[in-house]
Parts: structure tokens; C-alpha cells; sequence
């Protein structure tokens, strides 16, 4: 059931994960770097020249150390507000809590749900390279324009045990 919540949010997962694993959750920035919007995924519908933000964090428990999550995100910073940006560039605040600072109104569109090989993300979760992972992608829109998309992946193993309250 947890797991079927995590795919289908439209809420700020960090903030999900922290009632269930109940810690606080830290962003672990693996990779960032702007690139040329020729690495443009369809989804964001990136126009001229503009630039393409790409961004591989962990979300992970920051008392445990527990890796539950693995995203990869492509953004159009330009369309963004500069504190935002600033935020996602110079901080380690997950992006659904920036935006919520920022009071950025939003709109979240799941775009797909799957399973995938864990390949070079099975050394984050300590699972073989052949076990499963479920994964999201979703976009975010910002003034009804596509902001960035979001890819979301855990082992099908995780958040299956019933957590006692």
C-alpha cells in the first residue's frame, strides 16, 4: 500500500517519506551539472538555446543513513524564480520544499510507472544489479508550463513491511 501512495503523490514525497521512516530525510546531491537543452527529454519542451539543469540525489535518512529513494531530475531553471533555483543550486533542500518556501504554485503530471533493473543504482540500496526497481517519472509545471521531470526509483522490496504506530 505505502508503496502504491510513493508512485501515485502529487505531494511532496520527502515529506511522506519522514512519517513513514520516521526520521528526518536529507538530500545527498550524486550529480548536477547544466547541459545543452540537445539532452532535452521531451517532456519539458525546451525551446532555442535554453539550458537544462540535471540533477541524481538520494533521498536518505538522515539518522539512519538508509538510501530510500534515488531521483533523477532534468529542469528548466530559466523558468524558475531565481531563489529556487539559487535553493536547488547551493542547498540541500528537496525540490518539493523549496517550492513550497518559494509558495510556487504547481501542478504534478505522472507520466509513467514501471519496474527497471537496479544496474548502477543497486549499490545505493545494497540489492543486486538484477533485482527490480519501481519507478516513477512525473513532470512539475510551474504557470502552466513544464518545469522539470522527475524520475523516482526504490527497490520493489522497500516500504513493504506494516510500520506499528
Amino acid at each position: 500500500t505505502f508503496q502504491r501512495v510513493l508512485l501515485m503523490t502529487d505531494g511532496t514525497v520527502t515529506d511522506v517519506l519522514e512519517v513513514y521512516a520516521g526520521e528526518a530525510i536529507r538530500v545527498v546531491i550524486l550529480d548536477q551539472r547544466f547541459e545543452d537543452p540537445s539532452s532535452d527529454p521531451p517532456e519539458l519542451n525546451a525551446e532555442g538555446a535554453e539550458r537544462l539543469l540535471h540533477r541524481t540525489v538520494l533521498l536518505q535518512g538522515a539518522i539512519s543513513g538508509t538510501n530510500f529513494i534515488h531521483a533523477e531530475s532534468v529542469i528548466a531553471p530559466d523558468r524558475l524564480p531565481s531563489e529556487i533555483l539559487e535553493g536547488l543550486l547551493e542547498t540541500g533542500r528537496p525540490i518539493g520544499r523549496l517550492l513550497n518556501q518559494g509558495r510556487i504554485e504547481t501542478f504534478r503530471e505522472i507520466v509513467g510507472v514501471g519496474y527497471e533493473p537496479a544496474g548502477d543504482c543497486a549499490a545505493y540500496f545494497g540489492i543486486e544489479t538484477t533485482a527490480n526497481l519501481v519507478s516513477r517519472t512525473y513532470r512539475i509545471h510551474v504557470a502552466q508550463r513544464p518545469v522539470m521531470r522527475i524520475t523516482e526509483k526504490f527497490p520493489t522490496t522497500w516500504f513493504s513491511q506494516v510500520v506499528e504506530l
